[in-house]
């Protein structure tokens, strides 16, 4: 298991140099989401990112001085769920805007 840290400075810039590219080692398939979908909510709760999943921390606008943060932390999601599907779903989701409408 690997340890991360996300540290955030006074300006409130996330630093994501240590967090990791997947959550968990299972691949969503086309047969396995009832076991996938707990793990990865594990997984995304584990680092305090479920806000980007369930909706309850929306996109702010660009120009809102948390736009930064936010799109850093929906972008570390999505990495995680993009790494965590099969290479016959991923097509189906990258180009999705947002981690919540990735999931």
């Amino acid at each position: 298991s690997s340890s991360s840290t996300i540290n955030q400075t006074e300006i409130g810039v996330v630093r994501t140099e240590n967090v990791p590219m997947q959550v968990i080692n299972l691949r969503l398939t086309k047969e396995n989401y009832f076991s996938w979908s707990p793990a990865m909510t594990m997984g995304i709760a584990g680092r305090d990112r479920m806000a980007y999943i369930d909706g309850s921390n929306p996109k702010p606008a660009k120009t809102s001085g948390v736009w930064r943060t936010w799109f850093l932390e929906d972008n570390q999601v999505k990495t995680w769920i993009v790494n965590s599907v099969s290479a016959d779903i991923q097509p189906l989701i990258l180009r999705k805007k947002t981690a919540r409408d990735m999931w």
